[in-house]
């Protein structure tokens, strides 16, 4: 299962984020929004960490940082960013409950850092088996390497493996890389989706259906 646009919001997409670093360190918020998407795959795969990543794409959009990226108030801001889908977290919890042979990973891409943060806060990663970030995998999506690495680390097949995700290409990559898949256009349908997911699964799961 991703985590943006599931379990909580896209921060980067949705949410003020990025406009405020930009604002604060006076840098063009179009060109730095530009630099991050272009370069957020280095911090998502752990090359490089997302202070790093920010404090370049904002020297790349004009900003003054005579003292560098105050880190802090970063994470501060990324937190203050974030919103938790407490119904995504109930229902996986249902599912867990429900089908007990079921192995729950977590594919997301995000930076470490940050994912730690939001665990921190919100204990995602206690709903899962495996987690398959892209900061665990080395990979992100939707590259082949990324689905390779995480049913590797999985211990599935790909006939027997499916993932809900938020965004269509990531959706379409799975399919073509042998998963099943189903697409999340909102969180409110949470539930549609993973019964969905488990339809896809059919009965080899065990448990209740």
């Amino acid at each position: 299962m991703d985590a943006g646009g599931v379990f909580f919001s896209n921060v980067n997409e949705e949410t003020p984020f990025l406009t405020s670093i930009a604002e604060r360190y006076e840098a063009d918020p179009v060109v730095f929004q530009a630099e991050v998407a272009g370069r957020q795959h280095e911090y998502e795969s752990d090359e490089r960490t997302a202070h790093e990543v920010l404090a370049d794409c904002l020297l790349a959009a004009g900003g003054a940082l005579p003292l560098g990226l105050d880190e802090q108030w970063a994470d501060e801001l990324y937190l203050s960013c974030v919103s938790g889908y407490g119904e995504t977290f109930a229902q996986v919890e249902r599912v867990r409950r429900e089908h007990p042979r079921l192995r729950l990973a977590l594919a997301n891409n995000e930076a470490a850092h940050w994912d730690r943060l939001k665990n921190d806060k919100h204990g995602h990663f206690d709903l899962f088996e495996v987690l398959c970030s892209s900061w665990v995998v080395g990979e992100v999506k939707p590259s082949k390497a990324y689905f390779d690495r995480a049913l590797e680390r999985c211990g599935g097949e790909r006939g027997r493996s499916v993932l809900i995700d938020d965004r269509p290409a990531v959706v379409a990559a799975a399919e073509a890389n042998g998963l099943h898949s189903v697409l999340l256009e909102h969180p409110s349908g949470i539930h549609a989706a993973l019964d969905a997911a488990l339809e896809r699964l059919g009965t080899s799961i065990g448990g209740t259906r």
